[in-house]
C-alpha cells in the first residue's frame, strides 16, 4: 500500500527543499515542509511541494496560501505564460480507517510477510467496500469547496476568467492502489461514462435501495458541497505519482472538467493548458 514516506519520494523532497531555499521560492512553504519533516504525517505538505516544482519547472511564480473566501485561502495562486489566472487547492487520499481494518496481515511458512486487502461490495458494513472508498473520496473533494454550511477558497467564477482547479493525490485510494483513469471517470461522471464492469452501486439509506453511485458533476448528486463544487470548479486533476521525479506527477496525472463551466472546446484547450497538460 502506498500511504507512508518512501525513501525515494523523501530523497527527492529533500533536494526539492534545498533547491527552494537555494532560490528563495516559496519560503513559507518551505518553512512548513520543514516543520513537519520527512515524515509520513507530513505528506500533504509534501505533495504541495512537489506539486510547486511542477509550477516552478513551467516557469510559474506562484502565491502560496493566498486569502480568499470567508476567510480561508487556497494553496497556490498564479497566472500562466498565456494570462490566465488560476486557484489550485490541493487534495490528499489517504488509506481509510476502514481499509486499514480491513488488510489482514499474515506471514507465510517461509517467515514472508504480506498483506491483503478485503473490500467486499455485499459488505454489511458499507465502509469495508470499494462503494464506501468511493464516496469517502467524494467527500474529502466536496470539503474543500464547502465547510459549515457555507463555501470556502473559492468564489464564483468572476470576468477575468479565473479557472478554479483541485489536484487531487490519489495515492491512498484502494488502500493504497490509487484507482485508474475510470475511477476518476466515476467520481466525477458517474456510472454512464464507464464501462459495466467498472460500475459502482450503494445502498441508499434513505430508501434502501439498490442505487448507482452518482458523480461529482452530475446534477442529481446533492451531498454537501456537491452544488458549490458544480458552481464553481472548473476542473479535476487526480494524479498518482511515484516516480517522484521532475515532470512525473503531471505525466501521471488525468484531467477531468466540469461541463457545467467548461462548454467548448477553447474553453476545455484553455483549462488544459493551464495545468500544463
Amino acid at each position: 500500500m502506498v500511504d507512508f514516506l518512501t525513501g525515494r519520494e523523501a530523497d527527492y523532497c529533500e533536494v526539492l527543499l534545498a533547491e527552494f531555499k537555494e532560490g528563495e521560492h516559496l519560503p513559507a512553504l518551505v518553512a512548513a515542509v520543514e516543520q513537519g519533516g520527512l515524515t509520513t504525517a507530513n505528506m500533504p505538505l509534501l505533495f504541495e511541494l512537489r506539486y510547486a516544482k511542477s509550477l516552478k519547472d513551467r516557469g510559474i511564480v506562484a502565491e502560496y496560501e493566498r486569502n480568499t473566501l470567508n476567510a480561508t485561502s487556497v494553496d497556490f495562486a498564479f497566472t500562466t505564460d498565456a494570462g490566465t489566472p488560476v486557484l489550485a487547492e490541493l487534495v490528499s487520499i489517504s488509506v481509510s480507517n476502514a481499509v486499514e481494518l480491513a488488510t489482514q496481515h499474515q506471514i507465510d511458512d517461509d517467515g514472508i510477510e504480506w498483506s491483503q486487502l478485503v473490500l467486499c461490495t455485499n459488505n454489511d458494513d458499507p465502509r469495508f467496500s470499494e462503494e464506501g472508498e468511493v464516496l469517502l473520496v467524494q467527500q474529502k473533494i466536496c470539503e474543500k469547496v464547502f465547510r459549515n454550511g457555507q463555501p470556502v477558497k473559492f468564489a464564483l467564477p468572476d470576468n477575468a476568467g479565473t479557472l478554479n482547479v483541485l489536484v487531487v493525490d490519489m495515492r491512498g485510494f484502494l488502500g493504497g492502489n490509487g484507482g485508474d483513469n475510470a475511477d476518476c471517470i466515476q467520481l466525477t461522471f458517474g456510472n454512464a461514462h464507464v464501462n459495466e464492469w467498472a460500475r459502482r452501486f450503494w445502498d441508499d439509506p434513505a430508501t434502501g435501495q439498490r442505487v448507482p453511485i452518482r458523480g461529482l458533476f452530475e446534477d442529481t448528486n446533492r451531498p454537501r458541497g456537491a452544488p458549490t463544487l458544480r458552481d464553481r470548479i472548473h476542473g479535476i486533476l487526480f494524479t498518482r505519482d511515484t516516480g517522484y521525479a521532475g515532470g512525473t506527477l503531471i505525466g501521471s496525472s488525468f484531467l477531468v472538467h466540469n461541463p457545467r463551466l467548461i462548454t467548448s472546446q477553447a474553453d476545455l484547450d484553455r483549462l488544459r493548458a493551464a495545468m500544463g497538460i
